[in-house]
């Protein structure tokens, strides 16, 4: 598994992307919470309690940290300019 992750961010939330594959091999594909987002394969886990889920797991699992790669705010149209596309992603859903 790697360890270099994206996390994305807005004006009032941030998302640790990952994969469901990941999930699974960590154990947790069934811990995260539908605050979480997914798109095909890819999952945007919410910050605050999916995030420290996954981090605690790779941590527990790997005996390192992950580590965080930013990603930079795009420049928005005003109609986005305080959201990300992700918040209109799928909700998740291990089953999906």
């Amino acid at each position: 598994m790697r360890n270099l992750f994206t996390f994305h961010t807005d004006s009032g939330h941030g998302w640790v992307e990952c994969t469901k594959s990941e999930l699974i091999e960590l154990g947790i594909a069934d811990k995260i919470s539908r605050y979480s987002y997914q798109n095909s394969e890819k999952v945007y886990c919410e910050e605050d309690c999916d995030g420290s889920l996954f981090f605690e797991a790779y941590e527990k699992k790997f005996n390192v940290k992950p580590v965080l790669k930013p990603v930079l705010k795009p420049v928005f149209t005003d109609s986005y300019k305080e959201e990300s596309p992700i918040r209109r992603y799928d909700s998740y859903s291990p089953l999906v």
